[in-house]
């Protein structure tokens, strides 16, 4: 209760886990050395929401909690605006003048697919994630849970400066 819950999601194109380090832009030294030989797969779940690394409870990584204490397991959220997409939005496409009677069909079968997806939100988090979330309010359908987070590859490079006690707020994806 109160926490985001995180979906698994798959880490791909980091050529595997031992690549992870240098992929959040560490060097695989630092784990050695600043934190506590820490493993690349310790790295990951601290991004997945892990918090038993944190030094609040005797670990190397940084804090993720409120005030109270309370672990927070996703990034601040300061300036991206969240954006809901449902199944049944429809952007005008099939009243434009220009297109053809076998797109205007295409375009309505695409609607009549997608009108069974799953509403969700999207929104950019300083913890290097785009997430998008369950929002079909529905707590027992999986309601509010996590659908995926998305690592831009920009943000990667920032993501081992996250890990780090001393560090200083970025924002990452905004």
């Amino acid at each position: 209760p109160g926490q985001v819950q995180t979906a698994e999601f798959t880490v791909a194109g980091l050529g595997g886990a031992t690549a992870v380090p240098a992929a959040v832009g560490l060097l695989s030294t630092e784990l050695a050395t600043r934190y506590g030989g820490a493993t690349p797969a310790q790295v990951m779940d601290y991004f997945r929401g892990d918090n038993s690394l944190e030094e609040a409870v005797g670990g190397v990584f940084r804090n993720r909690r409120d005030a109270a204490g309370t672990p927070i397991d996703i990034g601040d959220i300061v300036g991206s605006q969240p954006a809901l997409m449902r199944g049944a939005d429809d952007y005008g496409y099939s009243r434009l003048n220009a297109l053809s009677s076998a797109a205007r069909t295409a375009y309505s079968t695409f609607l009549t697919t997608k009108s069974s997806r799953v509403p969700a939100v999207f929104v950019g988090a300083n913890s290097g994630m785009f997430h998008a979330f369950n929002a079909s309010g529905d707590i027992a359908a999986n309601g509010g849970r996590e659908l995926f987070a998305y690592v831009p590859s920009t943000a990667r490079v920032q993501m081992g400066r996250l890990l780090d006690p001393g560090y200083q707020h970025r924002y990452i994806v905004d």
